[in-house]
């Protein structure tokens, strides 16, 4: 399913074990190291969150966003490197870094999530105007 991303992917250096990877006799399959950009997409994908997939297995990953966010408890996550949208959901959280398993691990759809050129644009401006914002929140919480 995932498979070759660690090739295409920088390997991570030695870190202190997280809970997810103290975790490792609990899951179904063997994890692999790798730092991969995806996208979590939700509420019909009028929202998603860029996130890195820093370990995975054919059953889950290991998720970490920029900052802690609420998502909801089952999402899509688009794979751009691989074209492919997975249905995850979440089974641990600890603030900015999330264990997700792929129910059934299904096979990816392998279809682009934004179907058309006015979808893509609007999220394009989202996101800028979600930049936009925090810089000015910035700028007015600056002493």
């Amino acid at each position: 399913m995932l498979s070759g991303l660690a090739e295409s992917s920088q390997a991570m250096g030695p870190n202190s074990m997280t809970p997810a990877e103290m975790g490792k006799g609990q899951r179904r399959a063997p994890r692999q190291r790798a730092l991969v950009g995806a996208k979590i997409i939700f509420n019909g994908g009028a929202c998603s969150l860029d996130v890195v997939i820093r370990d995975f297995s054919e059953s889950g990953a290991r998720l970490s966003a920029s900052e802690a966010v609420t998502v909801p408890q089952e999402f899509d996550l688009f794979v751009p490197k691989k074209n492919a949208t997975f249905r995850a959901r979440i089974v641990w959280r600890r603030s900015d870094v999330m264990g997700v398993t792929f129910p059934g691990s299904q096979e990816p759809e392998r279809k682009p999530v934004f179907v058309g050129e006015a979808a893509v644009r609007e999220h394009q401006a989202r996101d800028a105007e979600l930049t936009r914002l925090r810089n000015r929140i910035a700028e007015l919480t600056e002493d």
